[in-house]
């Protein structure tokens, strides 16, 4: 039994060694997007009534307007994504404000 556990250790070493070796770069590339900030304020706005008033709705605004949203709130939208999603209505609404903001939104 020992022998076949070290020859699968040795073989799954191998594996994920291959499958590494084929993965793409981890490095994070910077692309800059120029940002409608009227289309972003709008959307912006609506989402966060949706959120004041805890309607489910939010999650499909969101997935509309994912492409917008996460070039412009960068990295504030995955906290917004991960509150709506978990239902965390408050916390996604404070994360919104706090990123938009950043752009001059108030909410």
């Amino acid at each position: 039994l020992k022998a076949l556990q070290a020859k699968t250790s040795h073989c799954l070493v191998e594996l994920i060694t291959a499958i590494t070796a084929k993965l793409p770069d981890e490095s994070p590339v910077s692309t800059i997007v120029a940002v409608d900030v009227e289309a972003l304020s709008n959307v912006c706005t609506r989402l966060a009534q949706q959120l004041a008033d805890d309607d489910f709705a939010s999650g499909q605004c969101l997935a509309d307007h994912e492409g917008l949203l996460r070039s412009a709130l960068g990295d504030g939208f995955p906290a917004i994504a991960e509150a709506i999603e978990g239902y965390d209505f408050a916390a996604a609404l404070d994360s919104l404000r706090e990123a938009a903001a950043r752009h001059g939104i108030t909410l």
